[in-house]
């Protein structure tokens, strides 16, 4: 079971769904939220350069920009740690609010050692609402533990997807099933989509063999097609409130053809998307 959680916090409505998505877990398996809010170290750095002409400047702002900007940055930052530490108040569930600047990827990866799952919104504040945000991208690859991403919406979760395609990436995901299952955890229903479909029915046999010792409570589906259709298609026809997958598959997130079956879910998929690692 799960007993310690961080979230990414920046006042994004992305964020305010992972933040609830933590309290939903944090009030079915007990333990605390740390909420981390990062002050952005680049932007209160960073030096405008001429385009294709390195290091030569464009745009030379006086100290006093960066320094009104990082003021700024942190008060938004604190009003964010606040709001959400009513919500958590206001759901009872232990709630410890940080804010510190630096790099927010590199910061929250390191952080999230000591905590079981790490909770971040899909893409923060950008207007490209099919783009991940840099954040996203750099803990998928580099967080030692459980990520997971949240669209801009929530409801509360009792069935799990878990998909499932036989990759050693993919078996991790069985395990934090495992982790999140019990008597108080959640249901669940693994989907494996293959052609031809003896290889699919070896596959789930596998989840099969690993799950059932451990009493997982799960419906096995075996489907043909695209598999992010197919993933996203299946969350819905069993109402799942959450897709579980491996960060990677069997072809790599960070593919170079781009879009990776985990990456059209985690840019598609409305559900939170738990990578497990």
């Amino acid at each position: 079971m799960w007993k310690r959680y961080i979230v990414g916090i920046d006042g994004s409505d992305e964020a305010k769904a992972a933040l609830k998505c933590a309290i939903d877990m944090a009030k079915r398996f007990g333990g605390a939220i740390t909420a981390l809010n990062i002050v952005d170290q680049a932007k209160v750095t960073q030096t405008m350069m001429s385009p294709g002409v390195p290091y030569a400047p464009i745009d030379i702002k006086p100290l006093s920009f960066y320094a009104e900007l990082q003021e700024k940055l942190t008060a938004m930052g604190q009003a964010a740690l606040k709001d959400a530490a009513d919500i958590a108040a206001n759901e009872k569930v232990a709630f410890n609010p940080v804010q510190t600047m630096g790099l927010p990827g590199e910061i929250l990866t390191h952080a999230a050692k000591s905590h079981d799952c790490l909770f971040i919104g899909k893409r923060g504040f950008s207007d490209d609402k099919k783009a991940l945000g840099k954040e996203v991208l750099h803990v998928a690859k580099h967080c030692p533990r459980p990520v997971l991403v949240a669209d801009t919406t929530f409801h509360p979760i009792e069935k799990v997807l878990i998909a499932y395609d036989g990759s050693p990436e993919a078996a991790h995901a069985l395990r934090v099933a495992v982790e999140l299952s019990g008597k108080d955890g959640y249901d669940f229903h693994l989907v494996t989509v293959s052609e031809p479909q003896r290889a699919g029915e070896t596959t789930i046999d596998e989840a099969r063999e690993y799950l059932t010792p451990h009493g997982v409570k799960v419906e096995y589906h075996l489907m043909s097609g695209d598999p992010s259709e197919q993933v996203l298609f299946a969350a819905a026809k069993y109402g799942c409130g959450m897709v579980l997958m491996g960060a990677f598959g069997h072809r790599t997130f960070w593919e170079r053809a781009f879009g990776s079956t985990s990456d059209k879910i985690l840019r598609e998929c409305e559900l939170p998307i738990l990578l497990a690692k």
